[in-house]
């Protein structure tokens, strides 16, 4: 188990597409961790170790260093296609590719600059001036990033683009991959090598030859190799994901592949899949002694109660219906004031209050560390948020943390007094009888979905007790809501 601490509590994840494409942020969303994202698409796993320096590229041909800040000096030629690590001179390995978004910090010669590739031609770009030298052939071409994330967590997936289908392409894989693990700063290392994805593309040959890939990875890093996309196809990842496998995505997992449902296109993941693939990565560091477990919860407001509504005009007087178990509650009637319309518990009753930014006496406080759930009989109206306020309940201030909803989706923010409210998470889908809610526990928040934390974040503007409820907000009037099994829990 990999317990040693590492000297940044912080994560670099180095590969290829699939860390290129928001695998490290979606980790970084659920775990609150700072994450480095080292991907570039398309490039093999000499590339992606020659940016770790692991090792560098290096001059084959000498140049001239420009004494003049921004003047670009040619170091190499390369094919410009990106699933292409051919070099035609210059340099040992070709470590970037075409395009000015994969353009990186290096140092050349002592001098700082970036490499960049324009077409097949690959330069280096002093950013400051300095005398005009020359700069023998061997010289190495050190990447800032490389250097700069040695002390993270590393996350590896470098080996998708490569030859593995022979046996020499995939000990070139492994010798790679271990080159890198090796420019780790700690002697014992902090790092996850991750198991690489099959494309539905792929050959039966070529499966098989992924398949004796990933075994050769595990058998050199039985320690740091996570077979992620494995779990991926598994039942758990559908839970973890809030979905049932329908019979495409059976067929798929069938086949060896990654569930449909999980990807953008024969190979890469999309939002669900990164988010999805997060929460196996979270767990796995909370088993490895890397992350804390989410907090523990009790319950000890709880409404069981089904009801459900219209519009602000048509929910006061509304009795809640008694078959899950409860007695009859009926909504507390309040002056509106706008088409806004509030809802709270107090004393086990939901409540109606008035405006959202009214001030909102006697309605009953929740603890500091709290969670708030609600379990959807439909999916609300764009408009709606389910509301934890952490403010004092005088003078109407509007301080909360909140879920807000989408068309179909959900996400975690705050709002600070004049309704300025940034967003804490991105947007993740939701369905009717899904549960959805959030956590406060001291300056950490997270996003539940099915019992699940999807997204965490942190946060000292709110604090204190407050209250638990839900509000609807629409331009036009009428927003539909409904709800089931609305109750707060402390945070243990």
């Amino acid at each position: 188990m990999n317990s040693v601490v590492n000297p940044v509590d912080q994560y670099v994840f180095f590969g290829h597409s699939f860390i290129y494409l928001g695998l490290g942020e979606a980790f970084g969303a659920l775990t609150g961790k700072a994450v480095y994202n080292g991907g570039i698409g398309g490039q093999k796993s000499r590339q992606i170790a020659a940016r770790f320096n692991a090792p560098s590229a290096k001059l084959t041909t000498a140049v001239t260093m420009p004494a003049t800040a921004g003047t670009a000096v040619t170091i190499g030629t390369g094919s410009s296609d990106p699933s292409n690590d051919t070099i035609t001179s210059g340099l040992t390995v070709k470590p970037t590719r075409d395009g000015a978004s994969y353009d990186r910090a290096v140092v050349l010669a002592g001098r700082t600059g970036r490499i960049q590739q324009r077409g097949t031609t690959i330069q280096f770009v002093p950013d400051r001036a300095g005398r005009s030298f020359a700069v023998p052939i061997g010289t190495p071409v050190t990447f800032v990033e490389g250097e700069a994330y040695r002390d993270r967590i590393a996350v590896l997936m470098v080996n998708r683009n490569d030859d593995w289908v022979s046996e020499a392409g995939r000990a070139a894989c492994v010798a790679n991959t271990a080159a890198m693990i090796a420019r780790l700063k700690p002697v014992f290392k902090k790092v996850w090598v991750l198991e690489e994805a099959p494309s539905a593309d792929d050959t039966p040959t070529r499966l098989a030859a992924l398949t004796a890939l990933n075994d050769a990875l595990e058998a050199q890093f039985p320690v740091n190799f996570l077979r992620l996309m494995s779990w991926m196809r598994t039942t758990a990842a559908a839970d973890a994901a809030g979905i049932t496998f329908d019979a495409d995505n059976l067929t798929d997992i069938a086949a060896g592949l990654t569930p449909r449902a999980f990807r953008t296109d024969a190979l890469h993941l999309n939002a669900l899949g990164n988010s999805t693939a997060a929460i196996y990565l979270q767990a796995q560091g909370v088993r490895e002694g890397w992350l804390p477990p989410p907090p523990a919860v009790t319950a000890t407001i709880w409404t069981s109660d089904e009801f459900t509504g219209g519009d602000a005009s048509t929910i006061d007087g509304r009795n809640t219906d008694v078959g899950r178990g409860g007695s009859a509650k009926t909504w507390v009637v309040n002056a509106v004031s706008s088409l806004k319309t509030q809802m709270a518990i107090a004393g086990g009753v939901l409540v109606r209050g008035a405006d959202p930014n009214a001030t909102l006496a006697g309605i009953a406080a929740v603890p500091a560390d709290a969670q708030i759930l609600a379990k959807l009989a439909g999916v609300p109206a764009s408009g709606s948020s389910l509301a934890l306020r952490r403010s004092a309940l005088a003078g109407g201030s509007s301080n909360r943390y909140e879920l807000t909803f989408g068309v179909g989706n959900v996400r975690l923010r705050k709002v600070l007094t004049g309704n300025v409210a940034t967003d804490l998470s991105g947007s993740y889908a939701i369905s009717p009888g899904d549960v959805v809610g959030f956590w406060v526990l001291g300056t950490t928040i997270g996003l539940v979905i099915n019992g699940v934390t999807r997204a965490t974040a942190t946060n000292a503007d709110i604090s204190g007790a407050g209250f638990g409820g839900f509000q609807t907000a629409s331009s036009n009037g009428a927003v539909g809501i409904e709800w089931i099994d609305l109750y707060t829990v402390a945070a243990a």
